[in-house]
């Protein structure tokens, strides 16, 4: 987000300093935070609540849970290519490489391709909305060589990476599906 003339409306509403421009979007504070109650909380609402998604979710399809959590995963995992592999989505989903890979191609889908997909979505957005050069952007994403990125973005959005930066042509609306 671009910084406004004016920050200090953001600086009183969160009651800490506020940066823009930043490379990612991240609320910090002390993990003793979360052991502070909730004023609000209210465990009856809470057990309502989980009964009513239980039921709302028992019998339905869930092929694509999967999918999505793994894309969200990726995503968190961050740009790290030595971070995102099978085998730490498989521990961190706590089941084992083999396993994984199982459920997977049960819905025809790829972790590689998966993780390849997720990459030039990330790569598409930093080319449009941050001041990044395409090198720091394949770089970010773990290639190694600009040319390795240039030649996958180009087989994922049909056109180069330089073209996309230029148009600022992103398109959530029409992303590429994993083949099934």
């Amino acid at each position: 987000m671009r910084a406004p003339k004016s920050t200090h409306m953001y600086t009183d509403f969160f009651q800490a300093p506020v940066t823009f421009n930043g490379g990612a979007t991240a609320l910090c504070f002390p993990a003793s935070v979360l052991a502070t109650p909730i004023r609000t909380a209210n465990p009856h609402l809470y057990a309502s609540l989980c009964e009513d998604l239980r039921r709302s979710l028992h019998g339905k399809d869930d092929l694509n849970l999967l999918e999505e959590a793994l894309r969200a995963w990726v995503m968190h995992a961050g740009r790290r290519s030595d971070v995102v592999t099978l085998e730490h989505a498989a521990a961190d989903f706590g089941v084992t490489p083999r396993t994984m890979q199982r459920r997977l191609k049960e819905q025809g889908i790829s972790f590689l391709d998966l993780r390849a997909q997720v990459r030039m979505e990330i790569a598409r957005r930093l080319l449009v909305d941050s001041p990044l050069s395409i090198t720091s952007i394949a770089e970010q994403l773990g290639f190694s060589e600009i040319s390795a990125f240039t030649r996958a973005f180009r087989s994922y959005a049909a056109e180069s990476a330089g073209i996309s930066a230029k148009h600022l042509s992103y398109r959530p609306e029409s992303p590429r599906r994993v083949s099934r």
